[in-house]
């Protein structure tokens, strides 16, 4: 099964799905990734920061645990924060 994956805060855009370059790039706010697949995405993160979350866009999935929060920082807090 196919997973839409959607970050919350920053558009994403597909660099490559199993390393084969994406042939139409577009900044997106969702992206469907099929089941064993991998995809790489480039994100810009601009702005003040913060938490944020991504997840899967099926309930079920979702529920399951198909989610997680993003932690953006500026990089100087980061290496000040010992991160």
């Amino acid at each position: 099964m196919d997973h839409p994956f959607h970050l919350h805060s920053y558009a994403v855009q597909v660099l490559d799905r199993d390393g084969k370059p994406e042939r139409f790039r577009a900044w997106r706010d969702t992206v469907n990734i099929a089941a064993g697949t991998t995809v790489r995405l480039a994100v810009p993160f601009r702005g003040k920061g913060g938490r944020t979350v991504y997840h899967c866009h099926i309930a079920a999935h979702e529920d399951l645990g198909m989610m997680g929060i993003l932690e953006v920082t500026q990089p100087s807090e980061a290496l000040t924060s010992g991160q």
